[in-house]
């Protein structure tokens, strides 16, 4: 099981995630709801969104 120093959970997530790169400019008005939603972060940088239980399988706090 993988570590996140941050690892939040969520009812609704709204991502802008783009197909391989960052949305700019106009791309940023289509948006996905994730319910039941969960962020891993380590570092300061983003490595997973999901379902919580996705989340849960896949991660646990690290040990700070």
């Amino acid at each position: 099981m993988k570590k996140a120093e941050l690892i939040v959970y969520s009812n609704v997530l709204v991502t802008c995630a783009g197909e391989g790169k960052p949305k700019t400019g106009a791309e940023l008005k289509n948006t996905c709801l994730i319910r039941n939603g969960g962020v891993a972060v380590n570092n300061g940088i983003i490595e997973f969104v999901g379902n919580r239980d996705d989340v849960k399988a896949q991660y646990e706090p690290a040990d700070n």
